[in-house]
């Protein structure tokens, strides 16, 4: 056999086995997506660097969840490079299930597009690496293939990045949808209505976002997070990345220099992903606190008798009605003993469950004041009232919120504050078991801090905390004022 004859041959047979290499590596990447990710996906750094993708334990999970066709969302602290991961993931579908549909849905226009460069950035890597290229080789082409600002096609299939809303989580049969940051998108609980037909049919999904508080535009995430059992959560701290301690903490806060931004962005603990750092708050947050540790202390150490030796009910009516024991303090102050929720129930039914708690206390009831707008379900409360020994002498008091409720507002963040400092007198205690009180206490925000307007929503327990001290801060604030 000459030479060059041999030399061919060889060369058949490198080639040969190169296609052996290729097509088995096609097919390891086609069943795993984690495997063409770390084997042919690179990203960015911040500086523009691109690097190999090697994925860390906690992205992995996340990529794993999504192969195996789990509707995902995940609560992420920033820069964990949870865009970069289901980013690869929506390219892997697109190369591998030929005729899928993507779509991602981002807050805003610059988002869509930025995200899609990505995508689009990778695979152009890809096509551009002998050691890549294969696995982009004979995919199906479209008549007209696309590659624009909102859309991109890979082979048959399609990658849309669009800004989130209704319409255009209605616009494809997706079989895979990324919302990014969803908490922030606009109209939110209409898009994740729009999405249910992708959930139901099988598509896959995942919502991706760091947290934006309880309420706004960050509700209907928080919603899912806490109350969806259909999709798989992930909350990935700011720990979960391998270089990132404590040293690189304290750089961090030194950076943005704020402790409650820090928490927002970077959360160490889920709650600390709701907080709000941009919000204003309608009571100090250190008082409420406070407040909590002062009920703890009189739980352990004995409650001081209530001052004029009676207790009071506070109702706030409504869906969600509220109903607070509270104790009058020497000074001016409140214990708020107890709390009772009630969600969707008639108001005759609330009105006994009331009735007999008052009961139950230690000390006699001497009133039951409540939002005036209540006023036809206190009258079944009147009612019940009249029929129940031991409360026939209950008084009730209504109170004009449109009169009494700023000013009673002021004299609570005075009491939170004396509190929070230490004071004797004219101070606020909470019992820690009232758990909606404090939790809606922590959310109430100003709607219009310049005006001091409040945003009305959960608010049933600061409204009949309102209610319950109306009269004791007009007839006490001078006497606080001039203490504090």
């Amino acid at each position: 056999m000459s030479s060059s004859t041999s030399l061919k041959r060889n060369s058949r047979d490198r080639r040969k086995l190169a296609e052996v290499l290729r097509e088995k590596d096609r097919r390891l990447c086609a069943a795993d997506p984690a495997v063409f990710v770390e084997r042919h996906c690179t990203i960015e750094e911040p500086d523009g660097t691109v690097i190999p993708f090697r994925l860390w334990p906690f992205q992995r999970e996340v990529i794993d969840a999504l192969a195996g066709g789990d509707p995902v969302i995940v609560l992420k602290a920033r820069r964990l490079g949870l865009s970069w991961v289901v980013l690869t993931f929506a390219l892997w579908m697109a190369i591998f299930h030929q005729g899928v549909r993507v779509l991602i849905l981002c807050k805003t226009e610059g988002d869509a597009t930025e995200l899609l460069d990505r995508i689009r950035r990778v695979k152009d890597r890809i096509e551009a690496d002998p050691l890549s290229a294969h696995v982009l080789a004979n995919l199906e082409r479209p008549e007209k293939e696309r590659n624009a600002v909102t859309t991109l096609d890979v082979g048959a299939s399609t990658i849309r990045a669009l800004v989130g809303t209704p319409a255009a989580a209605r616009s494809e049969t997706a079989g895979l949808v990324i919302a990014d940051e969803f908490a922030f998108q606009k109209r939110a609980d209409h898009i994740w209505q729009a999405l249910a037909p992708t959930i139901e049919g099988g598509g896959r999904l995942a919502v991706i976002s760091t947290g934006n508080g309880r309420h706004g535009d960050g509700e209907t995430f928080f919603k899912l997070w806490t109350e969806s059992s259909a999709l798989t959560k992930f909350f990935f701290p700011w720990r979960a990345r391998p270089d990132r301690d404590e040293a690189w903490k304290e750089r961090q806060l030194r950076l943005l220099g704020d402790s409650d931004r820090f928490r927002v962005e970077y959360p160490e603990v889920e709650d600390d992903a709701y907080r709000q750092a941009n919000i204003i708050t309608v009571y100090p947050v250190e008082g409420i606190q406070a407040a909590v540790e002062l009920g703890k202390h009189y739980l352990a150490s004995g409650i001081p008798d209530p001052d004029g030796g009676m207790v009071e009910l506070a109702i706030d009516w409504g869906e969600h009605t509220v109903a607070l024991i509270i104790w009058p303090l020497a000074g001016g102050g409140v214990y708020v003993a107890g709390e009772l929720v009630f969600e969707s129930i008639e108001p005759g039914a609330a009105s006994t469950r009331m009735l007999e708690a008052l009961n139950a206390q230690p000390h006699p009831a001497s009133k039951a004041s409540y939002d005036a707008a209540g006023i036809q379900a206190m009258r079944t409360f009147q009612a019940m009232r009249d029929q129940t020994p031991g409360l026939t002498d209950l008084k009730t008091d209504k109170i004009a919120f449109g009169k009494w409720k700023d000013e009673t507002i002021g004299y609570l963040k005075r009491l939170f504050n004396r509190t929070s400092e230490g004071r004797e007198l004219g101070v606020i205690a909470i019992n820690p078991n009232c758990q909606v009180l404090i939790r809606q206490l922590l959310a109430y925000q100003l709607k219009d801090p310049d005006q001091g307007r409040v945003l009305k929503k959960d608010d049933h327990g600061p409204d009949a905390l309102v209610a319950g001290m109306a009269r004791r801060a007009a007839h006490h604030r001078t006497l606080i004022d001039q203490e504090t």
